[in-house]
């Protein structure tokens, strides 16, 4: 398993890139118990208009899957959860730890997601990931 420096020395990475406005983590080292089985989910905004649908890398033996988008992607994202009710786009940004926030645009989509999944039809999906909600923060107490 990743300890809290571990992760802190991976997502201190991501902002010396000039192109990168926002990092969020979500997952079970957020809002879950990680065990050695554990990823790391990490979730990027772009301020270039580059996009990245996951992509896995391996940091202290451990997987990272790694998203990086635009905030227009991310909206977008964030409609097509509320059409198909499959809300993971949503409840990453909605529950995540935002750990850098360049301009503010991380807190902006993390605000934009939470009203969203406040709204959300708490059927199929939804409900099964409302169970993360109550859990404990596993990553820095936020």
């Amino acid at each position: 398993m990743l300890t809290s420096e571990q992760i802190d020395q991976i997502c201190a990475e991501y902002p010396s890139r000039g192109h990168i406005d926002g990092i969020l983590l979500c997952g079970s080292y957020v809002y879950g118990e990680p065990t050695e089985e554990s990823d790391l989910d990490i979730r990027v905004v772009s301020n270039d208009g580059s996009s990245l649908d996951g992509r896995d890398t391996w940091r202290f033996g451990t997987r990272i899957e790694l998203f990086i988008n635009p905030p227009e992607r991310l909206r977008e994202y964030f409609e097509e959860c509320m059409a198909t009710a499959k809300p993971h786009a949503v409840h990453f940004w909605a529950h995540g730890r935002i750990v850098f926030d360049r301009n503010g645009v991380a807190a902006a989509l993390q605000k934009e997601a939470r009203e969203i999944w406040e709204r959300g039809p708490r059927t199929g999906t939804w409900q099964h990931l409302e169970k993360w909600q109550n859990r404990k923060v596993a990553y820095r107490d936020q």
